[in-house]
């Protein structure tokens, strides 16, 4: 199947998401406060090493590269090119700053989820009503963060030392935890099971029962946007600054790409955003059979369906 097919149906999604928005806009804080929490744990974990006294100032760049040999090493090959590889110092923080950022990850997305549910039931939502929810959720957040967190650090670990093969067979093995795992946070609303294999199996189930002829196709729910926006920006952004005199060209360039990083990171959150919006939407129509407004039936029988020609 074309990919103008999938764009239309990602850009259908997006809109059915957007009215939701567009009537609750309180939704909107869930995913600016998870992006803040997100990006302060990260700088309250990397802050001690990036200002490591190195003999260099922060301006110098030999800072900085002090501070990435900490990180990586120059590993050197049969090849004769020196191939990096992550040290020891690297894995830990990685594994420190992996797990907190998915339980502030599951936190907010529970919190986001129950009120996107009220939301597709036609109640009102709240910031408050949301997050209180979510911390008496507390023991099935924790409990599912760290599972789903060894998981991915195991999955993660394994493939950077196995073979292509081992690798293929771990990226389809990474295919069926998605699967899986997809309806994991509404179940967690819906059901108070604070055992992370239960809350597995009862997403499994709920896939499987509603769309189980559709999964030998399996490829995730996608939206199509979020690889041609980026593209479609960086493109205006190239032709503006080609406008720009040689004088200003120097100047600009920084600015706009400051501009685009901007843009990025809120067109990425939307798009997430509205991901969510659409889990929610087919995790009430796997429970409970109804068809959640402003979507389709079609939208929800189509959410892994895969036709002849390709992917939808």
């Amino acid at each position: 199947m074309s990919k103008i097919p999938k764009l239309a149906r990602s850009w259908r999604l997006c809109i059915c998401a957007l009215r939701l928005v567009a009537r609750q806009k309180r939704l909107l804080w869930f995913p600016i406060l998870n992006g803040l929490c997100c990006l302060l744990l990260a700088v309250l974990f990397m802050a001690p090493m990036i200002a490591r006294p190195t003999g260099h100032t922060w301006g110098e760049l030999a800072h900085w590269k002090a501070v990435g040999h900490l990180f990586l090493n120059n590993v050197p090959r049969a090849s004769g090119h020196d191939n990096l590889q992550p040290t020891r110092l690297a894995y830990g923080y990685f594994a420190a700053i992996y797990l907190p950022l998915v339980v502030c990850g599951t936190f907010f997305n529970v919190a986001f989820y129950h009120q996107v549910m009220k939301a597709l039931a036609g109640e009102q939502v709240g910031l408050r009503a949301g997050l209180n929810f979510a911390c008496r959720r507390w023991r099935a957040i924790l409990g599912w963060s760290l599972f789903a967190g060894v998981i991915g650090l195991l999955i993660q670990l394994l493939a950077e030392r196995l073979g292509w093969a081992a690798r293929l067979g771990l990226r389809l093995t990474g295919m069926a935890w998605s699967l899986a795992s997809v309806f994991v946070i509404p179940v967690m609303i819906r059901e108070e099971d604070a055992n992370p294999l239960s809350l597995l199996r009862r997403s499994a189930a709920a896939v499987r029962r509603t769309w189980g002829e559709s999964l030998a196709g399996f490829v995730g729910i996608q939206f199509g946007l979020a690889l041609v926006l980026p593209v479609v920006l960086l493109a205006g952004i190239v032709v503006a600054i080609q406008s720009l005199s040689p004088a200003f060209e120097a100047a600009a360039f920084p600015v706009m790409l400051a501009g685009y990083v901007l843009m990025m990171f809120v067109l990425m959150t939307c798009i997430k955003t509205f991901s969510h919006i659409y889990r929610c939407a087919l995790y009430i129509y796997a429970s409970e059979g109804v068809v959640p407004e402003p979507f389709s039936e079609e939208q929800m029988h189509q959410a892994w369906k895969v036709r002849a020609g390709g992917a939808s």
